[in-house]
């Protein structure tokens, strides 16, 4: 009998490739790495369970930033928007540095 057409097998896991990227899925911004994606979902999560609520929906305005850098919160429900925008840092929440760090 002939056993050459039997595919040759090995024990063990596949090999890892060491120039696999890992990225996560997030609706809002796409294909992301993770520690921005820890970052961007966190943000998120905090716009939509707190930012919403009318105790502070009243009080703040809140966006997520569209870069991915986080959530935006500037005191006032109308604030001036040329003052209160995703660029300034003092006003950008859950940075990535953050996320890096944790």
């Amino acid at each position: 009998m002939n056993s050459s057409w039997i595919p040759a097998t090995t024990a063990g896991p596949p090999p890892v490739i060491d120039d696999f990227q890992m990225s996560c899925r997030f609706s809002n911004f796409g294909d992301v790495q993770p520690e921005v994606f820890d970052s961007a979902s966190c943000a998120s999560c905090f716009l939509y369970i707190y930012m919403i609520v009318d105790h502070y929906n009243d009080r703040y305005h809140a966006k997520l930033c569209e870069d991915g850098s986080g959530i935006l919160v500037c005191p006032g429900k109308n604030p001036d928007l040329r003052y209160c925008h995703c660029q300034d840092p003092s006003l950008v929440y859950n940075l990535p540095e953050f996320a890096y760090n944790s």
